[in-house]
């Protein structure tokens, strides 16, 4: 198709723009997909199938969109852009393409309601737009438990930091509550700003995410405070950090000891099980306080 090789060009990325009176935006984290063979291997480890309904999150002009058409059930595009929806929708008209629904919202905000009636995603693939890519994918394990794999392009950094093990640099409260919630893969590292357009000044990578069908049997709420609380300041101990959810230092102290043996442990030398056996102390002492 004459279309689907223009948007893989940056020539003809350009003259479609130029056609349609669009403009990227960079408020919209709008950094195009232009290298096919890198679409193709998204798509792949998407595992998409044929029955499948797939969420993507700031289609653009459709580089994944209509390549994903061909091989699931439905698409539903969330585009925040008005100009890029309405374009959308009309060149899914011009090319047949009959299994696409582009909805001109931001993502964001979207509500379980939103989604057209028996049109309720399984999957998500996008090539997340940058300004919105942790928060988009906290938002779908948290909100959409009816989403079972999660695939996609995120910063490099992001990447690291949702796949990074205790005791690492970009171990943080994100590593521990996606990892607590969903198991998490890498599948592409370091992927090239030429890849992209515009070229975004840092590099991404692929991750597949995959939603657990259990999560832990804690108290969710305490469990993210505690977290979040714990990395607040990283050089400090998790005694001195948690300090402020209102348990004397000393039973922190004894706590710590107990579960870590070490009353000096911080927070990034923690796993997700360490995690939340803290997490199920911490609430039976809030519980007897």
């Amino acid at each position: 198709m004459e279309y689907i090789q223009r948007i893989f060009s940056p020539s003809g990325i350009i003259a479609i723009l130029k056609e349609q009176n669009l403009s990227l935006k960079e408020r919209y984290g709008q950094n195009l997909l232009i290298n096919r063979d890198l679409a193709a291997q998204i798509i792949q480890s998407s595992n998409i199938k044929n029955n499948d309904i797939v969420l993507e999150i700031g289609p653009g002009l459709g580089s994944l969109t209509f390549s994903m058409a061909g091989h699931t059930k439905y698409v539903v595009a969330c585009e925040v852009d008005r100009g890029f929806a309405k374009f959308l929708e009309k060149k899914a008209q011009q090319l047949g393409v009959k299994n696409l629904c582009v909805i001109n919202r931001d993502f964001l905000k979207l509500g379980e309601d939103d989604f057209p009636d028996n049109f309720r995603p399984n999957k998500a693939v996008s090539n997340f737009p940058y300004n919105i890519a942790i928060k988009g994918i906290i938002k779908i394990i948290e909100e959409f438990p009816w989403i079972k794999r999660i695939t996609g392009t995120v910063q490099e950094e992001i990447a690291q930091r949702i796949t990074a093990k205790p005791g690492s640099k970009s171990y943080s409260y994100v590593s521990v509550w996606i990892q607590s919630m969903a198991k998490v893969e890498y599948i592409i590292k370091k992927i090239a700003p030429s890849n992209f357009f515009p070229e975004p000044k840092i590099h991404s990578a692929v991750i597949t995410i995959a939603p657990f069908e259990e999560h832990l049997s804690i108290n969710p709420g305490l469990f993210k405070r505690i977290v979040k609380q714990g990395f607040v300041n990283r050089r400090k101990s998790l005694i001195n950090n948690l300090s402020s959810l209102g348990i004397d230092k000393g039973r922190l102290r004894a706590i710590t000891t107990e579960l870590f043996h070490d009353e000096r442990v911080r927070a990034e030398e923690l796993s997700v099980k360490d995690f939340a056996a803290l997490c199920e102390t911490v609430s039976l002492c809030l519980q007897e306080s």
